[in-house]
């Protein structure tokens, strides 16, 4: 140990940086004449793997320098791979004959090697993963032949073109590479760890799969009930529940712990004290879903801050038990040890540049999912070869789902690829288990998750609709509240959905009214007309003092001088000028009062979601909480003014009788208040209508104000207000009325003004029978 540091003391201080730059050119010039001469040889992979590759000494101005010491000074220099470093800027060489190769010293090979096991120790375990696949070479050679595997492939449906291409050649690419005979100095270093994942998953996999172990894994009658469906469950607690701390918390320094910080860390303690029994009766199921948590935290993290967020030290601290607990239960060289090793190293010191995503942890995870579930396509020894029910074995549609789960979090750009994999998991779940198995509704739901990820709504609603409408046939239980909840909350998403596109609508009608397109013409009279009234519009609508005109417009009327540029319209331009202009915002066809409809529909899925999660779930479950965010966040956007909880003494008839209400209470500043409730007002006021006109109106008020409303008990004879002025009148939503029918109705009196309506002084005024309304 003192000997090997005296010696690295006396290389960086005896010798410069270009001597040793050079070595390393030197270096790369051997190796390519090796590379050279294996080719020409022509030897198998399997001999050359056997072959210790022998790495050449240096002596540098007289004294020697053997390879791990040149490779030990440059990784002091922040540089892991020096032969693709000065094969880089070899341009910038300058060479010198004080550096020379010599052959290789097998005592001084020796003795950098009984170094290194005091300061190398991830070189070791390299030496250990490749003794333990070459250890493993000859269990795979007894694989069918490549055209057999081929000729199989070209029966399954389930996996994607590139789980077909993966393996039709993973017996070429990956297991007989010839890359393994190649040093790993030699080879790309963001490969590096990509390639020891494939070849610990491969080894586990293989061992898996040929062992006793898996004809005993039956499947679970609830998977929910299972360790690794335990500790998920209770590891998305606890991420759910540190969401909702607030980062200002821990500013404050309060005296008492945050409620939710503190729940949090007690279920995170309950999951990695699962660990142990997950490790201890391990299987590619329990690691899938381990894995597909890592993702999740990953994703996490990243959106919070990388590393020095509250998940990414999580997640370290996760990767580096479940090493140190593996390392424990199962030993050290063993592929589970090796493969959360690289893991927990990729995370912290990350060497593959990520494709498509932003951390290389997710991408590693990916391409190992990827890899299991080809060989348990290609070596699962239950099933026959030739038989399709191999795609319908339950641990390998355990193993996709997990898969789809994964690519969830990769972001965006594995979205289309999700989409088709999970619907393809859907038919293959369904055929296997039936309509009504509960995976197979679960499945159903992250089908239309993805179908309203992709902007398809309706579609999406369809889907959620059947898998409620399925579910409600399922016997109480936790399957059921569990299914039925993620319905109905991804039916409120839906129709928030549909409630923003509403809202964008009528942002977008909005601009097309004042916009001078829809002037008559383009002259700067009609322009100012159009445009300018636009303020004195907002106002009068605020205001509530805007009546409709015979034309049925919906701004006031001003004065306009002549113009000669005044251009006729067609009678289509009249129809959408006027279906533009003298539409109100709660008439039924419009976007507000859709946008309203759609909200109405969304809180009462969120409540119905949030009453069965109570019932059903533990009060700290993450449910709970995202849809009771969900559904005040509805209330607000409803203007309910005190939203009751659904856990509240309140009773749900008047909650929603509030939410059946909320667009009077939206509007009561375009709305002058009667002295009465505004639902009797517009009642009585349809009645008395009705009475003026001699037939029923066809006014089209809201349906829950028809419904509810009803008239005083003074007994009302009114017609039509004609205001002054002067004075305010309780404006009527805009209403299409029908063409007057003969006999003419008889005469009848008003009060002058319906805000200013006193049942013992009435100001009357004679109306014609057929006046404008």
């Amino acid at each position: 140990m003192l000997h090997t540091r005296i010696r690295k003391w006396k290389i960086g201080r005896n010798h410069k940086f270009s001597e040793m730059r050079m070595a390393a050119y030197r270096l790369a010039q051997y190796l390519d004449r090796q590379q050279q001469r294996s080719n020409s040889s022509g030897s198998s992979p399997t001999v050359a793997a056997s072959k210790r590759v022998t790495m050449p000494s240096f002596e540098i101005r007289g004294e020697r320098v053997n390879y791990m010491e040149l490779m030990r000074y440059f990784r002091r220099k922040k540089i892991s791979d020096p032969v693709s470093w000065v094969r880089e800027h070899q341009d910038k060489l300058d060479l010198s004959e004080d550096v020379v190769v010599v052959d290789a010293d097998p005592a001084a090979e020796g003795e950098a090697r009984s170094s290194e096991d005091d300061e190398d120790t991830s070189e070791r375990e390299h030496e250990e993963i490749q003794r333990l696949m070459e250890a493993d070479l000859t269990g795979l050679e007894d694989v069918s032949a490549p055209s057999n595997i081929t000729h199989q492939m070209s029966n399954v449906r389930c996996l994607d073109d590139q789980y077909s291409t993966l393996m039709g050649a993973v017996h070429h690419a990956d297991i007989k590479s010839p890359s393994l005979s190649v040093p790993a100095f030699l080879r790309p270093q963001t490969s590096y760890a990509l390639e020891q994942l494939n070849y610990s998953m491969m080894t586990y996999m293989r061992s898996y799969l040929v062992s006793p172990v898996s004809k005993k894994h039956r499947e679970p009658e609830v998977h929910a009930h299972t360790v690794h469906a335990i500790f998920a469950s209770k590891m998305q607690d606890g991420m759910s529940l540190l969401a909702n701390v607030s980062p200002n918390t821990a500013k404050t320094r309060s005296r008492g712990p945050e409620p939710n910080a503190a729940q949090a860390f007690t279920s995170f303690e309950y999951g990695f004290q699962l660990i142990h029994k997950i490790l201890t009766d391990h299987s590619p199921m329990s690691l899938a879903l381990m894995l597909s948590i890592v993702c999740e935290l990953a994703n996490r993290a990243v959106k919070t801050g990388m590393k020095t967020s509250a998940a990414g030290i999580l997640l370290a601290k996760l990767l580096n038990y479940t090493h140190d607990m593996a390392a424990t239960v199962l030993g050290s060289g063993h592929p589970l040890t090796v493969f959360f090793g690289i893991l927990a190293g990729e995370y912290i010191y990350p060497t593959v540049l990520p494709s498509c995503g932003p951390l290389p942890l997710v991408e590693l995870i990916l391409a190992s999912l990827k890899l299991a579930v080809a060989q348990f396509n290609i070596c699962s020894p239950s099933i026959p070869a030739n038989n399709l029910e191999r795609i319908q074995d339950w641990k390998q549609l355990y193993l996709r789902e997990r898969l789809c789960d994964a690519l969830y979090y990769c972001g965006p750009t594995y979205q289309v690829t999700r989409s088709r994999m999970r619907s393809q998991l859907f038919y293959d779940q369904e055929a296997r288990y039936g309509p009504t198995a509960r995976n197979v509704l679960w499945t159903l739901t992250n089908v239309a998750d993805d179908c309203l990820a992709n902007g398809e709504v309706d579609q999406a609603i369809g889907h959620f609709q059947e898998a409620l409408n399925r579910a409600e046939a399922l016997m109480e239980g936790y399957g059921r509240a569990k299914t039925s909840f993620a319905a109905r909350e991804g039916l409120g998403r839906c129709w928030m959905r549909k409630a923003e596109e509403e809202e964008a609508g009528a942002l977008w009608q909005q601009e097309q009214n004042r916009s001078p397109s829809s002037a008559c013409c383009s002259c700067h009279c009609h322009y100012a007309a159009d445009s300018k009234p636009a303020s004195s519009r907002g106002s009068s609508d605020n205001t509530g003092t805007s009546t409709p005109t015979s034309s049925g417009s919906s701004f006031s009327s001003t004065t306009l001088k002549p113009c000669g540029n005044r251009k006729p319209h067609s009678p289509s331009q009249r129809q959408k000028h006027h279906r533009y202009k003298s539409r109100s915002p709660h008439h039924h066809d419009s976007p507000s009062h859709r946008r309203l409809q759609y909200l109405r529909r969304a809180h009462v899925y969120f409540k119905e979601a949030e009453d069965e999660a109570r019932q059903y779930f533990e009060a700290s479950s993450r449910r709970i909480t995202r849809v009771s965010l969900r559904r005040q966040e509805v209330v607000e956007l409803l203007g309910i003014a005190t939203p009751e909880s659904s856990s509240s003494s309140g009773s749900e008839d008047e909650e929603l009788y509030n939410i059946m209400s909320a667009d009077v209470d939206n509007n009561l500043h375009l709305y002058p208040s009667p002295p009465f409730p505004l639902k009797v007002a517009a009642a009585a006021a349809a009645t008395d209508i009705s009475l003026v006109l001699g037939y029923p109106s066809d006014l089209d008020f809201d349906d829950p104000l028809a419904a509810n409303a009803t008239a005083p008990t003074t007994g009302l004879a009114m017609a039509m207000a004609i205001p002054t002025p002067t004075q305010a009148t309780m404006a009527i939503p805009t209403a299409r009325v029908k063409p007057p029918q003969p006999p003419a109705p008889p005469m009848a009196t008003v009060p002058t003004s319906a805000r200013e309506f006193r049942p013992q002084q009435q100001q009357h005024v004679q109306v014609p029978s057929y006046g404008a309304i």
